[in-house]
């Protein structure tokens, strides 16, 4: 019996060791599968975060040669319309001194390699190198793609390898013309060595692709003139790119291995894994930077790993509890405030509402009383009249006080409309029906302002999807800034641009327009240029667009403001 007992129990210890063995090897395939998959998340999380802040990097080396470029692109257009330079182009015997000297001082002062004026055979006049072993003074560049583009297009921008200089940069030509005929054209020649010299100091790899992925800028002076990617197998378009960038070879450099970023052996930084970012730079530019995610990559996986370990080790269960539990009274507390948030919102938006009827109020109580006073004299004349026995005036006149009575009925059913809270059902509103309503709840105010509104008449047709009441609240407010940013004489003009998604209603007025202090701070609560007002406007309007699923946004043209509604076309 002793016998048969232990054996019970050594079965049931055994049985208890195996349970043991296989908790444990479960728990340590999903400790295994846990750590997979944290470091997935940490892989993927990392090489994210890492191409959006070199993507952020090609964004500012973008700007800053946009910026370069730009103010290099002013040179030739304005030097095309000096005197000195029609007179040199027209009259071979001037002389060049003068000239020379103003393209030498313009070119030091804002570091461009060269600036020169080509007649329209393709011959040298006047160069701020004048003065040097290389001048371009005398020598013939009719040749040049940039020279026989600027003759035919008017401009031209070509990056090449110079035949003088034996320096890349980037050529600007704008052609010239004197009384309707091209007579020559005026260049820039930008190198941008500063430039390379600061990315070095970066110690990032940076560079400039052409469409066809030519490198021209480059933080590394080996890469240039080098293909990052395939070359293209059309001789002749081969011969083409060599020919426009002046040079006799170009190679391909092997940064992408079967689709994928690879190593760059070659150029001294072996061992590391590449990501760009690319950001586009006329004339078709593109800047390319490049980050290495190898490290970020690790850091996250340790760091994850760390994380996933002491997580399940002290807290699987109470923190998954505690988790749970703390979720779900997040997600309590935040639909609450949600809830209270909206409820505020369509309060000030009723607010704002009552505000603005208030505003029209003594407008619309004007254009209520004028057709009563009406009517009162229709109706003492009628009653005159049939005394009279004069039938036809009597009829003439109830057709006057029926017509006067719709009128007030359309005024006070306009009223009431505005005035009803919103009920948040979207359906198809006339657009033009929105705008007459706006415009007769503002009559008054417009005609007290002096104001002329010019409506670029849509397609009576258009309707989007909407809300009559809180659409036409909107237009209201934006017709009613215009009017009061603007003063007496106003010229407001409303126009609608439909196409097949969605239509965009503007308002614009010629007023002084806004500060740009008011630009920055326009959609921010309490922010307002008005003495009385609470800012609350435009914040409650672009509310107001969003929730009807559409956008509101302000232009500043040279004079006045604009307002845009954009909503979805009703089918």
């Amino acid at each position: 019996m002793e016998h048969k007992a232990g054996e019970i129990q050594e079965s049931r210890a055994a049985r208890s060791r195996l349970r043991i063995a296989a908790v444990i090897g479960v728990s340590a395939l999903v400790l295994f599968g846990i750590v997979a998959i944290a470091d997935m998340i940490a892989t993927r999380s990392a090489i994210a975060a890492e191409r959006q802040r070199l993507n952020r990097a090609a964004e500012l080396y973008s700007a800053v040669l946009q910026s370069e470029l730009e103010k290099f692109r002013l040179v030739p257009l304005t030097l095309a319309d000096s005197p000195d330079a029609a007179d040199l182009l027209l009259d071979k015997s001037a002389s060049n001194r003068k000239f020379n000297l103003r393209l030498e001082a313009l070119a030091k002062e804002i570091e461009a390699a060269a600036i020169y004026l080509v007649n329209r055979d393709g011959l040298t006049l006047a160069a701020s190198n004048w003065r040097l072993p290389t001048s371009f003074v005398g020598a013939q560049y009719d040749f040049r793609p940039y020279f026989m583009e600027a003759m035919q297009a008017g401009s031209s921008e070509q990056f090449a390898l110079g035949t003088v200089s034996n320096r890349p940069g980037l050529y600007i030509a704008r052609r010239i013309q004197i009384d309707g005929k091209a007579m020559g054209v005026m260049v820039v020649k930008v190198e941008f060595d500063t430039l390379e010299d600061q990315w070095r100091r970066a110690q990032q790899p940076v560079f400039v692709t052409t469409p066809e992925g030519i490198i021209l800028i480059t933080s590394n002076a080996s890469w240039r003139f080098q293909s990052a990617g395939r070359l293209s197998e059309d001789p002749e378009q081969l011969a083409r790119l060599q020919d426009r960038l002046s040079i006799p070879e170009i190679r391909t450099m092997p940064l992408y291995r079967d689709g994928r970023v690879g190593r760059i052996d070659d150029a001294g930084i072996a061992g590391y894994d590449y990501g760009e970012a690319i950001s586009e730079s006329p004339p078709g530019w593109q800047i390319h930077v490049l980050g290495s995610l190898a490290e970020p990559v690790a850091r996250a996986r340790t760091q994850a790993r760390y994380l996933v370990i002491i997580a399940l080790m002290a807290m699987l269960i109470a923190g998954a509890l505690y988790y749970i539990r703390r979720r779900n009274r997040a997600m309590q507390a935040e639909a609450l405030a949600n809830a209270r948030m909206q409820e505020l919102r369509l309060q000030l938006e009723q607010a704002n509402k009552l505000a603005t009827l208030g505003q029209v109020a003594a407008g619309v109580g004007h254009e209520i009383n004028q057709p009563v006073s009406a009517i009162k004299v229709y109706a003492e004349n009628g009653e005159k009249l049939i005394g009279l026995n004069k039938d036809k005036a009597v009829g003439e006149n109830f057709a006057q006080i029926v017509r006067l009575t719709e009128r007030i009925g359309r005024i006070t059913e306009e009223l009431r409309s505005f005035s009803r809270k919103a009920t948040g059902k979207l359906v198809a509103v006339n657009v033009q029906a929105a705008i007459d309503g706006a415009l007769l709840l503002l009559r008054d105010a417009i005609r007290q302002a002096d104001a002329q509104i010019v409506q670029e008449q849509p397609d009576a047709g258009i309707a989007v999807m909407a809300e009559h009441m809180r659409l036409e609240q909107v237009l209201v407010n934006l017709i009613q800034n215009a009017l009061e940013a603007t003063g007496k004489g106003a010229v407001i003009t409303i126009s609608v641009d439909a196409d097949s998604e969605s239509a965009a209603i503007a308002v614009a007025d010629n007023g002084p327009g806004l500060t740009e202090d008011m630009r920055e701070r326009l959609f921010q609560p309490f922010s307002t240029s008005k003495r009385d007002g609470l800012g609350l406007g435009l914040v409650i309007s672009r509310d107001i667009i969003n929730d009807l699923g559409g956008e509101l946004n302000a232009g500043f043209p040279e004079t006045g403001a604009s307002f845009s509604i954009r909503l979805r076309r009703a089918s």
